[in-house]
């Protein structure tokens, strides 16, 4: 085929693509459909053939990229909260030594940072703990870190004393008292974060 022929095949098959758009739509997406299983067999077979090739290539498009794949994950965690909380929790609870071992890993080698976020809770559940508390108030108060506790170790799995309207909400703040205080799992205490969940 001469160079002139190539050219004219290759002008009539952009012309035919921009002329049938929707239909090559539909037949991929008919043919995904019905040969999921070939398809997914396929790309396995690839990645595990180029493994360090795809893995560079990854890696460098990352770098490429790096701002706008972050403002696109950014933006799209934040169109989807509860799918995000919810996929998170799962990978929580399926992973929870590896995801306890990362975290102690991570406080291990940023202490400083977790002591300026502790101290910063501690500032802040002093000043949102009111004076007219009386003594039986706060034995309530104990009583609900002790139940925490209890059901931790029964459990073996961290359950924690969760304030129900965050201390430092965005909205909202509550105050460091017996009615605003629950009992939760830890990973649903973590999922809330400073929310303020109205049932």
């Amino acid at each position: 085929m001469t160079e002139e022929a190539k050219l004219r095949e290759k002008a009539r098959r952009k012309a035919y693509r921009e002329a049938n758009k929707e239909k090559i739509k539909e037949y991929a997406r008919k043919y995904r459909e019905e040969n999921r299983d070939k398809i997914v067999a396929l790309q396995k077979d690839f990645e595990e053939k180029n493994k360090e090739h795809r893995a560079a290539y990854r890696k460098k498009y990352y770098e490429e990229h790096k701002e706008h794949l972050l403002q696109k994950a950014a933006e799209y965690d934040k169109a989807h909260p509860e799918m995000i909380a919810a996929k998170s929790k799962k990978y929580r609870e399926a992973n929870a030594e590896k995801v306890a071992e990362r975290c102690k890993k991570y406080r291990k080698k940023n202490p400083a940072i977790f002591s300026y976020h502790a101290n910063k809770r501690a500032l802040a559940k002093i000043q949102r703990t009111p004076q007219w508390l009386t003594e039986f108030d706060l034995l309530k108060i104990k009583c609900m870190y002790q139940l925490a506790a209890m059901r931790t170790k029964e459990s073996g799995q961290k359950w924690q004393v969760d304030h129900i309207i965050p201390l430092r909400g965005k909205l909202v703040s509550g105050l460091h008292v017996p009615d605003n205080l629950q009992v939760i799992p830890a990973t649903e205490n973590r999922q809330k974060k400073n929310a303020y969940i109205v049932n």
